[in-house]
């Protein structure tokens, strides 16, 4: 039998050499490891309050609970990704050639990608009616190919080749997708008590401050070089690919839901729905069509605004503003209006 042990023999039994010192070296490590911390909690603090207050927003009254507010922060990411392409595309296009040159550049500009726009807008929103449970998938795809596609902006934009303006009409295509599918999700995430029109509204909301967040940080990267708004714009819209798939999955779901009959005679649901020939302009009825019409007016009205500001202003900038500077505060106003 082994002789049993006094306890002054078992203190250091089996105790390796490594382990007495590291007690001390813990205590070196504490000394030094809680200012570390306190410095990084401090770095932090900005980023993480900043971000509280922003999940505090567009999560209120249900919005956190039904992925309305993923929604809204995703809508967000979406307008200050469009905005970073257009500071870029308008100092590339607009501010980089004397008045002159910049008329027909911009014309240009306006007929290799808004004429054939027109054509393709409206075949948009039938194709992905076609794919009610995909839509997270949608939005993530159209968000990464507006990252790629600002890449692509950004070399043409350096060698001044013609790949800008196809690139550029992808960027409206692919913006285009988003919003229709943006639109179909909308009703799918609807908080207790919240009318369609309230959620809309929020949604809008959010992408215009972040449009307005992001346009001064937009120009603030032209200011180091001219593709580096549409490198910013690379990184936001693969951080939207990535937060696409965060909405709930019953956005992919399309139970409860049929297709809209654009006619103004009314017509039952389902199975005893019948036949009709096929829908137009002369089908939806007369409200339908005045409105619009009128929405087509304040559009042709705003745009035709846009251009004459734009080119009064680089000829007769605000008095001690430059012609970009002065066309960056009606920029801000008309959000302002907007919101």
């Amino acid at each position: 039998m082994a002789a049993a042990r006094t306890p002054q023999e078992t203190t250091g039994l089996g105790e390796p050499e490594g382990l007495k010192g590291s007690s001390s070296r813990g205590s070196g490590s504490g000394r030094f490891g809680g200012p570390v911390r306190a410095v990084w909690r401090a770095l932090r603090l900005p980023v993480t309050g900043t971000v509280r207050g922003i999940r505090r927003v567009t999560h209120a009254h249900g919005a956190g609970e039904s992925g309305l507010g993923k929604l809204i922060e995703l809508h967000a990411v979406n307008g200050a990704g469009d905005v970073m392409v257009t500071v870029a595309l308008a100092s590339t296009v607009f501010f980089s050639v004397p008045t002159d040159e910049a008329r027909g550049r911009v014309a240009l500009y306006l007929a290799i990608t808004m004429a054939p726009f027109t054509v393709l807008a409206p075949v948009i929103g039938p194709l992905l009616d076609r794919l009610p449970h995909g839509r997270r998938a949608a939005m993530a795809a159209a968000m990464l190919a507006r990252a790629l596609l600002a890449l692509i902006i950004a070399g043409a934009a350096a060698s001044g080749s013609l790949e800008l303006y196809p690139a550029a009409l992808g960027v409206l295509v692919a913006s285009k997708a988003y919003g229709v599918v943006r639109s179909a999700v909308v009703p799918r995430l609807l908080p207790p008590q919240f009318s369609l029109v309230k959620a809309n509204s929020r949604v809008t909301l959010g992408g215009l401050l972040a449009t307005g967040v992001a346009a001064p940080i937009g120009a603030g990267l032209h200011l180091i070089g001219s593709r580096w708004p549409l490198y910013g714009a690379f990184v936001i819209f693969v951080a939207g690919t990535f937060l696409s798939f965060s909405l709930p999955p019953k956005v992919d779901s399309a139970k409860g839901e049929d297709r809209a009959l654009l006619t103004a005679d009314e017509q039952p649901h389902g199975p005893l729905r019948k036949p009709t020939k096929r829908p137009g302009l002369r089908s939806v009825g007369t409200a339908v069509t005045h409105a619009l019409a009128a929405n087509a007016a304040l559009r042709c009205l705003s745009g035709f605004l846009i251009f004459f500001l734009a080119f009064l202003l680089r000829e007769h900038p605000l008095a001690g503003q430059s012609a970009a500077v002065s066309l960056g505060m009606v920029g801000v106003a008309a959000g302002a209006g907007n919101a």
